[in-house]
C-alpha cells in the first residue's frame, strides 16, 4: 500500500521540493490516464491545450496573472490536506519574463504575497496553514505551463476545537 504524504513531509519541501517524484494513488493515476486518453481521442486535444482553453484563457481568468484551482489529480495526501494549483498565466504581460528566463518559482520571494492573496480569497488564513513548491523539471507532468503546488490544512489549534 502506498504511504500517504504527511504534513511534515510537505513542510520540509516548502519552496524546496524533493527530486523524488510525488505519487498519486493508483485510482487517481488511472483517472488521469483516462482523462488524457479521452482528451486525445474524443476531443482531439492535449492536456496542455485543455488547461489553456478551460483555465488559463477562460473568460473568467484570461486577464488574471495567477489562477488558483483545485488539483483534480491530487497527490496521495493524508486526510485533511487540500491540494491546489496556482497557474501562472503565460499571456499576462508581467509573467512573460518568468517564461523567457525559465525562472525557478521556488526562489521568488515576491510570489508569497500573490499566493497569500489568492488563498485568502478562499480560506481564512487565521485558521489554515499552507506550504507550496514548484516541482523540479523532471517531475512536471505539465512543464509547458508554470504552476505551483499549494497544500492547505486546518491549523492544529482549530482541529482540537473541532474535537471538543
Amino acid at each position: 500500500m502506498l504511504k500517504k504524504i504527511n504534513w511534515d513531509y510537505l513542510v520540509s519541501n516548502h519552496r524546496n521540493p524533493s527530486q523524488e517524484p510525488t505519487i498519486r494513488t493508483q485510482f487517481v493515476e488511472n483517472k488521469y490516464i483516462i482523462f488524457k486518453f479521452l482528451l486525445k481521442n474524443k476531443f482531439k486535444m492535449t492536456n496542455i491545450e485543455y488547461i489553456r482553453q478551460t483555465i488559463i484563457n477562460s473568460e473568467k481568468n484570461k486577464l488574471n496573472r495567477f489562477i488558483l484551482t483545485d488539483n483534480a489529480f491530487s497527490y496521495n495526501l493524508e486526510d485533511g490536506i487540500r491540494h491546489l494549483l496556482l497557474w501562472v498565466n503565460p499571456s499576462h504581460k508581467d509573467n512573460k519574463i518568468l517564461y523567457q528566463n525559465q525562472v525557478n518559482l521556488n526562489k521568488c520571494d515576491w510570489l508569497y504575497h500573490h499566493i497569500y492573496n489568492k488563498l485568502s480569497q478562499k480560506y481564512s488564513l487565521k485558521k489554515y496553514e499552507y506550504v507550496y513548491f514548484e516541482n523540479h523539471e523532471n517531475n512536471r507532468s505539465i512543464p509547458e505551463i508554470k504552476h505551483i503546488h499549494i497544500f492547505v490544512k486546518l491549523k492544529k489549534i482549530f482541529l482540537i476545537d473541532q474535537l471538543e
